[in-house]
């Protein structure tokens, strides 16, 4: 008998059960949460329970429609593939101004759309316990826990249950890092990253069994069919704005107080054009949080954008937008990824931050503005006629395709292997 084991033994006989139990559990949480000690033991539990290949029970945590074009494609076959149970957990939105999580599920877009396989996670007050419902993965949509309840945040459900994510953004800039949330990604069984130059600089820090935990497969919003490619174009007469909600220049900045104004003023300068603007979901609540604008501001702005013909993008998933408009104008932003393969013009509001060679590629397709003037010279280009970079935009869409064809497939196939 070992010296370890024979201590094992006498505090077995000293210490009641009960209090073994809890000091077990506390000690499998509270490291999970800050290192690579509790990665470690859950990724190594985990591995061991078996999947039933023939019923993979997995279940998508969801707050934000905005984002969920990342996982909707993954969902989506589930449903229709025999071998896996998919579940909607649904959490309500996240109240950025008072900081908290919400409680209400009025005018839920996952229940309206998906009633049959959505599952509440507040009940009579209360939160559910996840580990109950049996399920063998569990995605997350967003690497930032604090926008939920800690009893669904990762640190607490990797403990029971393997953890997923699909970024909910291709990250734009020259280092994944930037967006890299490490005590998130630590507590991931499987991080399904969207690209490989992201994905090799993550598998660099050396978390436990990192490139057997982070893997590109391909990112589903990009897993696009060729018939998808072939938009039917208007008249170049529907533009669309999206400034984005962040003024740190470290991560691309903004133009929204630049072009706010002059955006509005387009219908005076082009014949027939409407406007619509979409402004990131998180913007007017972050610019009032920072101070760049009261409530009274932006009710001001809205009312302002109303009066002068324009209007505001009321579709909840982007996608449904981008088949209606004709020329996009835009910060850095994810986006651009899923919108090139529209073959539609793109006017890019520059910024100087660094970016990822990705972007850099997707770039080439992009009418670049520096400046205001810049942005005028290419609406009256493109809708005369000029769309000089048309074949370009054309050539980076086949490509993105052919890289993402698979990711849906990649992505089950590591799912039911469990490896």
């Amino acid at each position: 008998m070992t010296v370890t084991s024979s201590i094992k033994r006498t505090l077995k006989r000293v210490i009641p059960r009960k209090v073994i139990v809890k000091i077990r559990s506390m000690i499998d949480y509270i490291p999970s949460k800050t290192n690579n000690i509790g990665c470690k033991r859950n990724y190594n539990r985990l591995s061991k329970v078996a999947i039933n290949k023939s019923c993979v029970k997995v279940g998508f945590l969801v707050q934000m429609p905005e984002i969920w074009d990342k996982q909707e494609p993954l969902f989506d076959a589930m449903v229709h593939d025999e071998r896996f149970q998919p579940v909607l957990i649904l959490v309500p939105p996240y109240d950025i101004t008072n900081k908290r999580v919400g409680t209400s599920f009025d005018d839920n877009y996952f229940l309206q759309k998906y009633p049959e396989y959505c599952i509440k996670t507040l009940e009579d007050g209360k939160w559910i316990d996840v580990k109950e419902l049996g399920l063998d993965y569990v995605f997350f949509q967003r690497p930032y826990n604090g926008y939920l309840p800690k009893e669904l945040q990762s640190t607490t459900l990797s403990c029971h249950t393997r953890c997923c994510y699909i970024p909910y953004a291709f990250w734009p800039l020259k280092h994944a890092l930037c967006g890299y949330n490490r005590p998130f990604y630590r507590s991931l069984y499987f991080g399904f990253l969207e690209s490989k130059e992201n994905c090799e600089e993550i598998i660099g820090l050396g978390d436990y069994e990192a490139s057997r935990r982070y893997l590109f497969c391909g990112y589903p919003s990009l897993d696009k069919k060729k018939d998808f490619l072939q938009d039917n174009h208007g008249n170049l007469s529907t533009v669309l704005w999206t400034p984005r909600w962040n003024y740190d220049d470290n991560i691309g900045g903004s133009h929204f107080f630049e072009y706010k104004d002059k955006i509005l003023t387009l219908k005076n300068e082009f014949e027939g054009i409407s406007i619509v603007l979409r402004p990131h979901p998180l913007a007017f609540q972050n610019y009032v949080l920072t101070g760049k604008m009261s409530e009274e501001d932006v009710d001001n702005y809205k009312r302002s954008v109303i009066e002068a013909g324009c209007a505001f993008d009321l579709n909840e998933v982007i996608d449904e937008t981008f088949k209606n408009i004709d020329i996009l104008i835009a910060d850095i932003s994810s986006i651009l990824y899923s919108f090139i393969l529209h073959d539609k013009p793109i006017i890019f509001c520059n910024t100087q931050v660094p970016k990822s060679p990705s972007f850099e590629s997707i770039m080439k397709g992009m009418y670049l503005a520096n400046s205001w003037d810049d942005v005028l010279h290419w609406i009256r280009e493109i809708r005369n006629g000029n769309d000089t970079l048309k074949s370009v935009r054309q050539r980076i869409a086949e490509e993105i395709r052919i890289v993402n064809s698979k990711a849906v497939d990649n992505i089950i196939g590591h799912l039911i292997d469990g490896k």
